[in-house]
């Protein structure tokens, strides 16, 4: 797909053609599901790719199942608390297990460590851009990042991973703010993990309603924004690469979100690049380097794109 003298060159596969090549056999999603049931838990979510189950249960049925003490422990680095099982999960042989999750939240998705500074003593440069104070405005990026392109992302649908909300008559201010007034390109919510109505935004992490405007900033001429919302990872990218509310599939991916690396998401990335859909990961102030030293972080994934 990748190699510009191969026949097959960016004739990428359709969701359809990759679960149907590669996604695993009714069989064995079967299996976990009857597994399931059988150890005392209920079955909250399938999907149609065989790729996933989500599961609810009892501390002592999950204990039970996967072998394992969930217990609490204090962050040596800081003031929280957090819960963690004791040893890795394990289950009885023949299972076609990938991954579990869900069983810690000690490493958590969260906004990329980026820290806004006050705008500089009079006099200070640069302030050169279009809004108040030589504060930069969106459309100040793009003739930073890509002066003269006429391009505009027209009929593009772009997905943004978001963990939390955003007001909408937010959106709608920053569009019509002056010089110029951008278009209002319309904005799909897709909600996830048990959510009906999007979540809220949160004063300290306001970071889906900054990727959807410098998304429409950047590329005005889009058909669609799609902003995921849910609490699993793992639910929201397999929804990207492989929807199931009827959404459009966005071959552009955009997230500012330090996201934890397993097995399973890495497989979900892989999915991506098969299927043409492009990944942009945002690396905070941390350079190409993994933030604070975190082990197994989407930012060192092959498949996906690091933004600084």
């Amino acid at each position: 797909l990748y190699d510009s003298s191969n026949p097959k060159f960016h004739h990428f596969l359709t969701p359809a053609q990759f679960s149907e090549q590669f996604g695993p056999i009714q069989q064995d999603y079967d299996g976990v599901l009857e597994f399931v049931r059988s150890q005392g838990m209920t079955v909250v979510r399938t999907v149609p790719d065989r790729s996933l189950v989500d599961v609810r249960g009892t501390v002592a049925a999950i204990e039970n199942a996967l072998h394992i003490q969930l217990l609490v422990y204090e962050d040596p680095a800081g003031n929280r608390r957090f819960y963690a099982p004791d040893v890795e999960p394990s289950v009885d042989s023949g299972l076609a297990l990938r991954h579990i999750s869900g069983l810690e939240n000690y490493n958590l998705p969260r906004p990329s460590s980026l820290h806004v500074k006050p705008i500089g003593p009079p006099g200070a440069k640069p302030q050169i851009g279009s809004g108040s104070g030589g504060s930069y405005l969106g459309w100040d990026f793009r003739n930073a990042y890509a002066p003269g392109v006429t391009l505009t992302g027209t009929g593009q649908v772009v997905g943004l991973v978001e963990f939390n909300g955003y007001t909408s008559s937010d959106i709608t201010t920053y569009e019509n703010l002056p010089s110029p007034h951008l278009p209002h390109v319309p904005i799909q919510n897709i909600l996830l993990d048990g959510l009906t109505q999007p979540l809220p935004e949160e004063n300290n992490y306001p970071e889906a309603p900054m990727d959807i405007e410098l998304v429409i900033a950047m590329a005005p001429g889009l058909s669609q924004v799609s902003v995921y919302e849910g609490a699993s990872q793992d639910d929201i990218l397999n929804e990207i690469a492989s929807p199931t509310q009827g959404e459009p599939l966005p071959l552009q991916v955009s997230s500012s979100w330090f996201i934890p690396l397993s097995s399973s998401t890495a497989d979900i990335c892989e999915r991506f690049a098969a299927q043409g859909q492009s990944f942009f990961e945002a690396a905070g102030d941390s350079g190409s380097l993994t933030p604070g030293g975190d082990p197994d972080n989407l930012i060192d994934c092959p498949n996906v794109t690091v933004v600084g």
